[in-house]
Formats: C-alpha cells, structure tokens, sequence
C-alpha cells in the first residue's frame, strides 16, 4: 500500500509533468522502490524527483476496532550542477 500512494503522488506529479505546469520534464520519475534500482544502475537522468515514505506517527484509536494512521511522505528534487564549482568560488 505504501508504494501504491509513492507511485500515486509519482503521477500526479507526471500528469502536471504532461500538462505543461513546469515548464520542463524530469529526467527521472519514480517512486523510491524503483528509484532504489535506477540509483544502483547509474542510470539516473537530471532532474529527478522521486517520493518516499517518511514515516508515521502512533496510531490513533477511534473505536473498538478502528484506528487513524497518519502517514508521511517526502518528495526528492535532485538537478545536476553543469558549471564548475571550484571555478566560481
């Protein structure tokens, strides 16, 4: 289930990807399961975004048998730096 939301908010970010609101598009897009693999091949294309799960608080208890999760998710930009660092500093 957690990886069905990190691939939810994947496309929801594509589909403003596709939409044209940026602007520009992600090399990389993808959810962390399967950014854990495009990171291992070196195969990562500038810029990327991925989400992650970050985690949860205690659950909260309604009722007998009913309880309210909070879950929280992170999502990554990386971009490449084209210009040489120790040349502007």
């Amino acid at each position: 289930m957690i990886a069905a939301i990190e691939r939810g908010i994947v496309a929801a970010v594509s589909d403003a990807e596709n939409s044209g609101a940026f602007g520009y598009t992600y090399g990389t897009l993808t959810s962390f399961d399967q950014a854990a693999t495009v990171l291992e091949m070196g195969t990562i294309a500038y810029p990327a975004l991925w989400s992650i799960y970050d985690g949860e608080e205690p659950p909260e208890r309604l009722g007998d048998k009913s309880y309210r999760r909070r879950l929280r998710f992170a999502v990554f930009v990386a971009a490449e730096q084209w210009l040489n660092a120790a040349f502007s500093r």
